[in-house]
């Protein structure tokens, strides 16, 4: 018990998502010896599969930076399939990884297998005991498409945000994305959500925000849209503004399953140190430009840092700054952590 205790707070401590609050270990918690009053209170408490420690050891690996010798363990252990109701978050860990590692053709395929597992799973009728249950799942049925759809609709999203942030070409990323369709149960989404991208990739920065840099856009369109302003060779700082700040913001985004904060920081520090270099584009850049840097400079990580340089990059545009998005990027400048925003608020061009 306490080993597992310590195991989850490694992870939250490295970054990792986490719903709930975990007390820090006190020291001795695995030496001490434990009263038959301690022993009683935990003597019912069932016990987790060894592959789930394997498993938060490997995300803490992961979110700490620390190599793949953890996950390689884990994804090489015999009894990796035997436990259906945890096969969902074993999958999309095996998709964050392959975005961290680069490897992004195989996201959206370990995404839709999470996708799958999960739909099904009775969520009304599951506790502690029956998630850790060795058992064969229950049938999946038709009505379980949308939410997998959602999956690897967000998996592509994720990936292409570290994509944008490290430089790495869309375009052969995409013709494996079509390739590995074939190897997945519902090929149409896949290929349905790639045509969309490159479509709203064959727009110009105009067209992209006129079309999609709406509250009644699909998210898919949203935020591939709002990428594309931030990244298109011909956009101006306007636009790019207007991107990152809808980014920052989403509320998709917030929740760093899928390591999107430090993708977020890395692209927002990248793509405003390259426009002060330019400052004859920028609104008084005797100021901004000074102050863009120094944001950029910060000692912040992940979303503080990102909503840090978007504040900084407001005052050298000319944009509409709305007052909520203004406050929702102040809380997490000042790293207050809370899901915050809605998927790709835009921001009016002036």
């Amino acid at each position: 018990m306490a080993n597992s205790v310590i195991i989850i707070w490694c992870r939250v401590e490295a970054g990792a998502p986490n719903e709930l609050e975990v007390t820090t270990p006190r020291p001795g918690i695995c030496s001490e010896a434990k009263s038959e009053e301690k022993h009683e209170l935990v003597k019912d408490v069932p016990r987790g599969p060894v592959a789930l420690s394997w498993y938060s050891l490997a995300e803490t690996e992961m979110y700490a930076g620390l190599g793949r010798s953890a996950f390689t363990t884990f994804i090489n252990r015999t009894d990796f399939d035997d436990f259906p109701n945890l096969k969902a978050i074993f999958e999309m860990l095996r998709a964050r990884r392959a975005i961290a590692d680069g490897e992004f053709g195989s996201v959206p395929v370990y995404a839709e297998s999470g996708g799958v597992a999960l739909s099904r799973i009775d969520m009304n009728n599951v506790d502690v005991r029956e998630v850790i249950r060795r058992s064969a799942p229950v049938s999946s049925c038709a009505s379980s498409v949308p939410s997998v759809a959602g999956m690897i609709e967000e998996s592509l999203l994720c990936a292409l945000l570290v994509m944008s942030a490290q430089e790495v070409s869309w375009e052969g990323v995409l013709d494996e994305w079509r390739a590995a369709a074939s190897r997945m149960q519902n090929p149409a989404i896949l290929t349905t959500a790639v045509e969309t991208i490159k479509l709203i990739c064959s727009g110009t920065p105009q067209e992209i925000y006129r079309k999609y840099a709406s509250n009644d856009t699909e998210r898919l369109n949203q935020i591939v849209g709002c990428l594309q302003l931030v990244v298109h060779p011909e956009s101006g700082p306007a636009m790019c503004y207007a991107g990152l700040c809808a980014l920052v913001n989403d509320v998709g985004f917030a929740t760093n399953m899928m390591l999107s904060h430090d993708a977020l920081a890395k692209l927002a520090r990248k793509v405003w140190l390259a426009r002060i270099r330019a400052p004859f584009e920028l609104r008084s850049p005797r100021y901004t430009v000074p102050a863009i840097r120094a944001a950029c400079e910060s000692d912040k990580k992940g979303l503080a840092l990102a909503a840090t340089i978007v504040l900084a990059a407001g005052d050298a545009v000319n944009v509409k700054k709305v007052e909520s998005i203004q406050a929702k990027l102040q809380k997490l400048a000042a790293g207050t952590n809370e899901k915050i925003g809605v998927a790709g608020q835009p921001v009016e061009l002036l």
